[in-house]
């Protein structure tokens, strides 16, 4: 996994355990063990990253939804298949669901 990928992986999870007003670039340099440095060459700021997250989470929904419109021929499997596959995305995301509006 790229720097960058882990950079989002390991925000994620902190972000979901205590928030993005209680963690800082320095929060998540620190958890994965690079320095603050390394993080900002990949991202500019918390802002930054919390885009580049709400970014993968909005490709990760529309695959979902495409995958599942696309195949309409069963559509009660398909519905329950795309809602089990929402509520995944909604638990890996948390933090932007509690904080939405806040961001």
């Amino acid at each position: 996994m790229k720097t960058k990928d882990k950079i989002i992986s390991t925000a994620i999870k902190l972000f979901n355990l205590k928030g993005t007003k209680a963690i800082s670039t320095n929060h998540i340099a620190k958890e994965m063990g690079i320095s603050s440095g390394n993080l900002y060459y990949h991202f500019r700021s918390k802002n930054d990253i919390i885009r580049s997250i709400s970014n993968k989470f909005s490709s990760e929904l529309e695959s979902v939804f495409k995958i599942q419109l696309d195949n309409i021929s069963d559509f009660s499997n398909n519905l329950t298949s795309m809602f089990n596959h929402f509520f995944k995305i909604q638990q890996s995301y948390q933090f932007l669901f509690l904080e939405g509006v806040h961001l």
